[in-house]
């Protein structure tokens, strides 16, 4: 299947081939449509855990010397540790794949946006988007889909549901709210 023609804001991609190969942008379009089921697959779990982002936000300044030190791990396997740390073992990895599916997707977001005027997208992309629209080709993963709830609000609710399923003791102090009054 091509990414050719999203019906309904979803895109028909590779990833409804189980024999077919999914590269980054695939992956990157399937989470920022459907991230329950894009980490359910091996496929989209394997191209997520050999995506190196350069950046490694929860090592603040009084952990730079422990950074340093395990620069030469992999991003996920590192980020996974540091969810573990927070969480424990169960949802450690789910979580893991959650963020690394968003970071992903936020990534391809970003080549968009014009670093010299802040709230616009680079010239480029303005035209990329008019040459796709002529070839009835949609635009691509994005954290902010038309006429749908952002990536991150739905990334956090799938993460509060799957604490309040676990019994997790310290999902209120998680959270910040205690998330039972949603009828669970």
């Amino acid at each position: 299947m091509s990414r050719e023609a999203p019906s309904r804001n979803r895109w028909e991609g590779p990833w409804q081939d189980p024999d077919q190969p999914l590269d980054l942008y695939d992956v990157a379009a399937w989470f920022a449509q459907n991230p329950t089921s894009c980490v359910a697959d091996l496929r989209a779990r394997k191209v997520i855990r050999a995506y190196e982002y350069p950046h490694r936000p929860w090592y603040d300044q009084c952990r730079f010397e422990e950074m340093v030190k395990r620069q030469h791990v992999l991003w996920w396997k590192d980020l996974r540790r540091e969810v573990r740390r927070r969480v424990g073992g169960r949802l450690a990895s789910l979580f893991t794949y959650y963020l690394g599916g968003y970071v992903l997707v936020r990534e391809h977001d970003q080549a968009k946006a014009d670093p010299k005027r802040a709230g616009r997208v680079t010239p480029e992309w303005r035209r990329a988007k008019r040459m796709m629209k002529a070839m009835e080709i949609g635009s691509g993963p994005t954290v902010r889909l038309p006429k749908a709830e952002h990536l991150r609000t739905r990334l956090i609710t799938l993460m509060e549901d799957a604490l309040v399923h676990t019994g997790s003791g310290w999902k209120r102090e998680f959270c910040g709210r205690d998330i039972c009054v949603r009828g669970h």
